[in-house]
């Protein structure tokens, strides 16, 4: 939470007053509805009754409830911190921007809805993480194969990145995800889309610690690519998956190597020419 100091000079009579400038309001839905529009809010808590509500900003925290989806329609959008309940759905639409100064929690869905020729949605992370336990998936608005997609983002300091906790999951099936913040797998990376078009790329570092799995099984045009750098190196147990002749595409010029292990049902593992590939581990 931050806390900002602001020193004022009164008119009459001058003195210097230390008090906070900014009041910090925690914001809870009240029912599914645009994130900018002010009765989608109330204080206090979910279902508090409070008919007080007022578009969150960027001091804020936000608080998506229970059976409630909250639609995020403008540009740019700015708070300190999401939480998404259990039982509740962040919806970005076409060419948002929304900025999680702090930390966005998603403990149920947060899903990425643009057409094929809209702009990708943009998720990123300020000053701090996007932690995911729950499901980011991408979706089209006109229920066909081939949405715009979204992009999990972060800024450039060391502790903006992403996590994807041994609950979490990220699905691309009909759109493409695009993940340029770091990431430390502990769930699952999933593509599952029909086209190569709706592919999964992490082109952020895969951090220490991942003990997740990465997997691209929808059919044959199902992809995950990485392009994490010039090689890739880490010996925690990240396991990789390709089955209906799905492909996990290695973009980088180095070799790779993993202490987790691999399953090929049907499918591939592609990697650049004169690399190697070596998992230690067993799937």
């Amino acid at each position: 939470m931050k806390t900002r100091l602001i020193l004022t000079v009164a008119l009459a009579g001058v003195f210097l007053n230390g008090a906070a400038a900014y009041a910090q309001t925690t914001w809870y839905s009240r029912t599914s509805a645009d994130w900018n529009t002010a009765s989608t809010w109330e204080s206090g808590s979910c279902d508090s009754g409070n008919n007080d509500g007022s578009v969150p900003g960027t001091d804020d925290d936000v608080v998506i409830c229970v059976n409630d989806t909250v639609t995020v329609t403008t540009a740019t959008n700015s708070v300190d911190t999401v939480t998404v309940d259990s039982g509740g759905t962040l919806s970005m639409e076409a060419s948002c921007d929304l900025r999680i100064q702090e930390t966005l929690t998603v403990n149920d869905t947060c899903r990425f809805n643009a057409d094929d020729t809209e702009t990708q949605p943009i998720l990123r992370a300020m000053e701090g993480a996007l932690s995911i336990s729950g499901t980011i998936t991408v979706t089209d608005p006109a229920g066909t194969d081939g949405g715009a997609g979204g992009q999990c983002a972060a800024d450039d300091e060391v502790n903006d990145w992403m996590i994807l906790t041994s609950t979490g999951q990220t699905t691309a099936q009909y759109g493409p995800l695009d993940i340029t913040s770091d990431i430390e797998i502990d769930g699952v990376v999933l593509a599952n889309g029909s086209s190569a078009d709706y592919r999964t790329r992490i082109t952020g570092a895969i951090l220490t610690g991942s003990t997740g799995r990465i997997e691209a099984s929808g059919d044959s045009a199902a992809l995950v690519q990485l392009n994490t750098g010039s090689s890739f190196s880490i010996s925690d147990d990240l396991d990789f998956r390709v089955a209906n002749g799905a492909v996990i595409e290695f973009n980088d010029t180095g070799d790779f190597v993993t202490g987790g292990g691999f399953e090929m049902v049907t499918g591939k593992f592609k990697f650049p020419t004169g690399a190697t590939g070596t998992f230690n581990g067993t799937y």
